[in-house]
């Protein structure tokens, strides 16, 4: 999935902004992940569970992505990325928490 001009992801009632399969090959590029006013797990999680499976020959790719929890809404968000897929490369991730006052 490219992103062009860093379209803004945001998940509505507490689901994930986005769940990846453990599959080869997936190429995630210039997304912002923004959370919702309800508290999500997880704003992009990459395999759903962790498990033994090579992609050695055909890593996924998180490239250019950013998170923001707590930005233009009060967000809210457990984790920001959460990487389960085996040979996953991360490159120039931001990742941005905001604590309101209580």
């Amino acid at each position: 999935m490219l992103g062009i001009g860093y379209p803004t992801i945001i998940p509505d009632n507490g689901v994930n902004a986005m769940d990846v399969a453990d599959v080869d090959g997936v190429r995630l590029k210039g997304l912002l992940f923004d959370a919702g006013t309800t508290n999500s797990d997880t704003l992009l999680k990459v395999g759903l569970a962790k498990t033994a499976v090579s992609h050695a020959t055909n890593p996924t790719t998180v490239q250019d992505v950013f998170f923001r929890i707590g930005g233009m809404v009060a967000g809210k968000a457990t984790n920001s990325l959460v990487v389960n897929t085996n040979n996953t490369i991360v490159d120039h991730t931001w990742a941005w928490r905001a604590e309101r006052d209580r």
